[in-house]
């Protein structure tokens, strides 16, 4: 029941995302935005809308058809994507450093924000 229907799809990622578009392209009056990602934030909106705005290139990975526009938001690679250098790493904190965060009196982080926040 809104004007701009958004769906997040998940997929395991094999070819590039442009290449599925013409998929995406049969739901076009069905869907507005859709952003697509190859990791696992689905259940987490905050990280879902992190990966996708820090996994894109407006002029790469972008695609429109009509009212509808594609993001592609997955780790781009050599191999799938002819991305020229390596896809940085998640970065994390180990759960030794956060231990002696918590040592130190620097952190009180409750285990269920941890994970909540894939922190562990």
């Amino acid at each position: 029941d809104t004007p701009n229907p958004i769906r997040i799809v998940q997929i395991q990622k094999r070819e590039p995302v442009k290449r599925l578009f013409p998929v995406f392209q049969k739901f076009e009056p069905h869907l507005r935005i859709v952003p697509v990602l190859n990791t696992p934030e689905l259940e987490n909106p905050y990280l879902a809308v992190w990966r996708v705005t820090n996994n894109i290139d407006g002029d790469r990975d972008l695609y429109i058809s009509g009212k509808m526009v594609v993001i592609d938001g997955t780790n781009k690679s050599r191999e799938i994507d002819n991305f020229p250098r390596e896809w940085p790493p998640d970065v994390n904190p180990t759960p030794s450093v956060l231990e002696k965060l918590r040592e130190l009196g620097l952190v009180d982080l409750p285990e269920e924000f941890l994970k909540k926040w894939h922190l562990l």
